[in-house]
């Protein structure tokens, strides 16, 4: 309700369901570049050089943090004066971000340039020198920094809720990779060789952005003009976001620094290839999340029962999507390692894979979350949830992997996840749906993740998944995926939280097709 107005629910998660596939097709096409590209970069560079890169880019990693906060920060503004209508103030914050981000990412850049062989040489103890990293690190920190533009370039885009653009130039981004990819890396069979080879597509990336975003982006303004009131805007909201992405980039690297400390460079090597399928079928999940930020942001005036209504859709439905997409990975890892990268990956990968999913599983329920706490300007509760979830990350990660060596990895973020579910209920309940009881907010979070996990158990009992053929192990990803979205439906109409839930969107869905 705003202004005595209700809002139409159907219609809105008909246009939440249009934005995710926009925005799932997005992800899509970056998934299937990584899918061409990792198989053919562990053969011709070796799993010692991909773990070298990998160690690299996890060292520059923390450099996200820039394009990431100030993205979050230009979509919770500029979203909020666009849904205002004042296209102004939204060119102004535009201007802003731009800046912010260009200056912020240079000096990291430098940063990274000095400092990052020298962290490498002490986690790895020496193995790999200075001189041996240096010409990683120039290549690799320069395509972070792209990456940092092209993020902003996002942003934009995302707050204009213009995911059809979105999903266009992504297509765009992974023909540029893979091409990079087949030339550079081939020619250079080495992890520099292979960074290249990415940061040529990132760069190719970042001028079709500035082309498409040429009517957006004022050059003059952006570099001369006074923004100093949007600045400080930026800066409150990235204050708190900051901190969460800081700890958060913290805890998602430290099984890679540990392991660069504890075992060989190939190890390194395995748990990036695990992480990479792991992470992409996350991400896949948490695309359709997204949409929920800008949204959220254009009705942080409405009455606060009428964003309960839109929070907890949205988590049934980015649950109820996630889970089934990442459920199937659990019995079908060993395999789907075997057949998409080789032999090379160990049988460890498999392991790794299935507790770095659970992980995925258990993340994505609490995504929907974070995005209401963002759009609605009240980070703050939600930031300390992610500081704690990446604290205990990191204490559970080195004391598991200091106890029980390698094959501990991505067990200190799995006891971390469980403990975090825990955490949003309560701050959902405290801070921001006082109203709704427990069994209510805790629903879209437990139920759907506890049935895909009892159904994957299932299935790897029954021995599906265990397979060399390609089409064999689609038929089985399908039917898992199917199995598990049907289980959820099907016990969500037992509560009627659930049902009410569950029929919201079935009937947007249904009308909007």
């Amino acid at each position: 309700m705003h202004n005595g107005i209700t809002t139409s629910t159907p219609s809105v998660v008909r246009q939440l369901y249009s934005n995710m596939r926009w925005n799932v097709a997005a992800f899509g096409c970056t998934l299937i570049s990584n899918i061409v590209t990792v198989p053919l970069a562990v053969r011709w560079i070796g799993i010692s050089e991909f773990g070298k890169a990998g160690l690299v880019m996890a060292i520059c990693a923390p450099m996200m943090l820039v394009g990431t906060v100030l993205g979050q920060a230009l979509v919770s503004h500029k979203s909020a004066r666009l849904g205002a209508g004042d296209c102004d103030a939204a060119r102004r914050i535009t201007d802003a971000s731009v800046r912010l981000c260009f200056c912020a990412s240079l000096a990291a850049w430098v940063a990274l340039e000095y400092a990052g062989p020298w962290v490498g040489t002490t986690i790895t103890g020496g193995t790999l020198t200075v001189e041996i990293l240096r010409p990683a690190f120039l290549i690799c920190a320069g395509s972070m920094f792209l990456r940092q533009q092209v993020l902003i370039f996002q942003s934009i885009c995302v707050a204009r809720q213009s995911f059809a653009t979105l999903a266009s130039i992504s297509a765009l981004a992974a023909v540029f990779d893979m091409t990079s990819t087949a030339c550079i890396a081939a020619a250079y069979p080495n992890a520099e060789g292979y960074l290249a080879s990415i940061a040529t597509g990132i760069f190719l990336t970042c001028a079709t952005w500035i082309y498409v975003l040429r009517t957006d982006l004022h050059w003059r303004s952006i570099a001369l003009a006074t923004r100093s009131d949007e600045i400080r805007q930026l800066l409150t909201f990235s204050k708190w976001q900051g901190a969460t992405q800081f700890f958060g980039t913290a805890a998602n690297q430290i099984d890679r620094y540990l392991l660069g400390a504890l075992a060989p460079v190939a190890f390194v090597g395995q748990y990036n290839v695990a992480g990479r399928l792991a992470e992409a079928a996350y991400t896949a999940s948490a695309k359709g999340s997204e949409v929920l930020f800008p949204h959220f942001g254009r009705i942080s005036s409405h009455a606060r029962t009428e964003q309960a209504r839109h929070y907890l859709t949205g988590c049934w439905l980015v649950a109820t999507m996630g889970v089934s997409i990442m459920a199937p990975l659990l019995p079908l890892s060993g395999s789907l390692l075997r057949l998409w990268v080789g032999p090379e990956v160990g049988a460890e990968s498999g392991f790794l894979l299935r507790t770095l999913v659970l992980c995925g599983m258990l993340g994505i329920t609490t995504n929907v979350f974070m995005q209401y706490a963002m759009g609605i300007g009240r980070n703050k509760p939600a930031a300390w949830v992610s500081i704690g979830y990446s604290i205990a990350t990191v204490v559970f990660s080195v004391i598991l992997l200091s106890s029980y060596g390698p094959r501990a990895a991505g067990a200190g973020m799995l006891v971390a996840s469980v403990l975090r579910i825990f955490a949003v209920l309560h701050v959902s309940k405290k801070y921001y749906f006082p109203h709704l009881p427990h069994a209510e907010l805790m629903q879209p979070l437990v139920l759907p993740v506890s049935i895909a996990i009892a159904a994957s158990a299932t299935a790897r009992f029954a021995g599906i998944g265990e397979t060399d053929n390609w089409v064999r192990l689609l038929v089985d990803y399908a039917l898992i995926t199917a199995s598990v979205s049907a289980l959820i439906v099907c016990a969500s109409f037992f509560t009627r939280s659930g049902r009410e839930m569950a029929l919201r969107t079935i009937a947007a869905l249904r009308l909007g097709n």
